[in-house]
């Protein structure tokens, strides 16, 4: 049941960009009625992570506090990370239960790694390694921050060679 109920919470969830794609127009919930089922209907219970569509749910739900604020205030997208740094000062303030929340930060810095290397992350995958309590979470999410490391600003570009369009090998060798 519980899958059911999140799966049509993921739909309603989605309404206002369904209505914006479909109408060109913004949907407008004047009345607050909308948003009211999410502030009075989201559950915090770590019993429930198993089900994927609550899972899905809680990251819909912290995305969509993290636009709120971003509308709110534009001046927050000028901050590196801006995105991952809203999403766990939302996590932090809104979220009490450990599980809950160590699931929430390895799955928003792990989709933002693996999107995007780990350029401004520095801080903020500091701060995930002190709070993230799930040992498994923490090594994983290391492992894919370290594949981008050698990446990183300030680190010599690594060894490459190809060929250009005469078939002459070029490239970086390493000095």
């Amino acid at each position: 049941i519980a899958d059911i109920h999140y799966a049509w919470a993921n739909e309603l969830d989605a309404y206002p960009q369904y209505y914006k794609g479909f109408t060109k127009k913004d949907f407008d919930d004047a009345d607050g009625k909308f948003n009211q089922y999410f502030s009075e209907g989201l559950v915090y219970n770590s019993e429930l992570m198993e089900v994927a569509s609550y899972r899905r749910y809680l990251g819909n739900h912290v995305n969509r506090e993290v636009s709120a604020r971003v509308k709110n205030d534009s001046a927050l997208k000028a901050l590196p990370a801006y995105q991952a740094r809203l999403s766990f000062s939302v996590i932090n303030e809104m979220v009490k239960e450990q599980k809950i929340k160590d699931f929430l930060m390895t799955n928003i810095l792990y989709n933002k790694i693996r999107r995007s290397g780990i350029y401004g992350l520095e801080e903020i995958f500091a701060e995930y390694k002190q709070n993230c309590s799930n040992e498994n979470f923490r090594k994983m999410l290391n492992d894919e921050y370290e594949k981008w490391a050698h990446l990183a600003s300030g680190k010599p570009a690594p060894d490459f060679t190809y060929a250009d369009i005469n078939g002459k090998e070029i490239g970086r060798a390493h000095v």
